[in-house]
């Protein structure tokens, strides 16, 4: 049965679908088999994988929304590689809502994935930015775990709390099997003076609450979204450069860092 993670803020701009598609990608090649749920109408997921398989032409996948309204989400599954399958989403996602029941309003998602979780041993969600939502509801009640990420900064810092009460709510009165993993730190600067004032403030090193690997604030990982994941270039016999592999070490790191957390999950 697969491990099921919802990675989110509800700030916007953190970088969830980079940092859930990219985690992912590792644990793929690493030999696990992956899923990742594209939940978020505006798409972010399914473009950066066409960017990345596809060299940025649009796909036409049958989507999330299609799925469930046909009553078989198998049939939105698109195998990107061997071990790493999505299932996509377009505007039509933002009708989602349309198909919940009020017996139904929590559930509908973990009703389908529950049918498809075995064939996986991770599956992520990528959600809107917001905790009002239809889609995080149901990614929370279909998921075992969260993590939240976040920036250091306290536009993002002030999502933390809200998205932490909203996964507790979820908790005591729908998913009693969710589970907190940690914040996670997203495009943290490389000044140590400032790192230090940080980790007085928040205390970075309590390894309970915040993942002790951090992603550093790189140009290259910005621009994945665009050009897609570990984009080799056609002209160089080189398969990476330097800054892919920078990069590719930080998120070997977080892996087993989450693999870590995941065998010795903190409590709610």
């Amino acid at each position: 049965m697969a491990k099921k993670i919802t990675i989110a803020n509800s700030k916007g701009g953190v970088g969830k679908t980079t940092i859930s598609s990219m985690l992912g990608y590792q644990l793929a090649q690493g030999g696990y088999k992956v899923l990742i749920v594209d939940l978020d109408p505006q798409s972010n997921t399914t473009q950066l994988f066409e960017n990345t398989y596809y060299n940025c032409e649009t796909k036409k996948f049958v989507t999330l929304y299609e799925g469930i309204e046909k009553g078989d989400l198998s049939k939105a599954i698109h195998k990107a590689e061997k071990n790493l399958h999505l299932i996509p989403s377009s505007q039509n996602t933002v009708d989602f809502s349309r198909l919940l029941t009020e017996k139904s309003k929590f559930t509908l998602l973990k009703k389908h994935i529950d049918k498809i979780d075995s064939d996986y041993d991770f599956i992520f969600y990528d959600v809107p930015p917001t905790i009002f939502s239809d889609f995080l509801n149901n990614a929370l009640t279909a998921s075992d775990y969260f993590i939240i990420l976040t920036e250091t900064s306290n536009f993002s810092f002030e999502g933390i709390q809200d998205f932490y009460d909203t996964a507790l709510r979820i908790h005591e009165n729908v998913n009693p099997n969710l589970d907190f993993l940690g914040v996670l730190i997203n495009m943290r600067e490389d000044d140590e003076e400032i790192n230090r004032e940080l980790d007085a403030k928040y205390d970075f090193s309590n390894t309970e609450m915040f993942f002790q690997t951090y992603i550093p604030k790189r140009k290259r990982l910005a621009k994945y979204m665009s050009n897609g994941m570990y984009k080799k270039r056609k002209d160089s016999i080189i398969e990476y450069d330097r800054w892919d592999k920078e990069i590719m070490k930080v998120f070997e790191d977080l892996t087993k860092e989450l693999l870590e957390k995941v065998e010795g999950h903190v409590k709610l």
